[in-house]
């Protein structure tokens, strides 16, 4: 990538919490579709440059763990996502299902940022033991990104 891989996942992120906040206050079925649509290509964005940074950081003998990890997440997200939002609009009208996510996207935003500060993202090395599931998520952008990947896919799933 031309910019790297935290600035991408940076851009991605507030260009989703801008997409989530216009569907929150949307007052037509079309300013909620195109709120919708931004919503896709920003989740697009942000879970390539997620799965990119997970690659980079990762010993190659431990991608597959690493990337079914956060895949999990991304599902946990998706699958947690109307039960939460059904439950937003019951309690709190149309507004509220959209404005939490957006509030847990803006959480996900400050990590990213956290991981843009941080310049020790270095490429693993086949040299390493294998690693384990939790020393993984102790590396600091793997932590990050699984986070992210957790909140924004979690956001869309409670906009649907």
């Amino acid at each position: 990538m031309r910019h790297g891989v935290l600035p991408s996942m940076c851009a991605a992120t507030a260009i989703l919490l801008g997409s989530t906040g216009l569907t929150a206050f949307a007052n037509s079925y079309i300013m909620m579709l195109v709120g919708r649509l931004i919503q896709g290509l920003a989740s697009a964005g942000l879970m390539s440059s997620s799965m990119t940074m997970i690659a980079q950081v990762v010993a190659p003998s431990d991608i597959e763990q690493a990337m079914s990890n956060a895949m999990t997440g991304a599902a946990l997200g998706v699958l947690s996502g109307p039960s939460v939002g059904g439950a937003l609009f019951h309690f709190g009208g149309q507004p509220v299902p959209f404005a939490v996510p957006a509030v847990i996207v803006l959480l996900g935003l400050k990590l990213s940022f956290d991981v843009c500060r941080q310049n020790d993202v270095r490429q693993g090395s086949d040299e390493d033991e294998d690693a384990s599931m939790l020393d993984l998520l102790r590396e600091s952008p793997i932590a990050c990104a699984a986070a992210v990947l957790v909140f924004a896919n979690a956001s869309i799933g409670a906009a649907e």
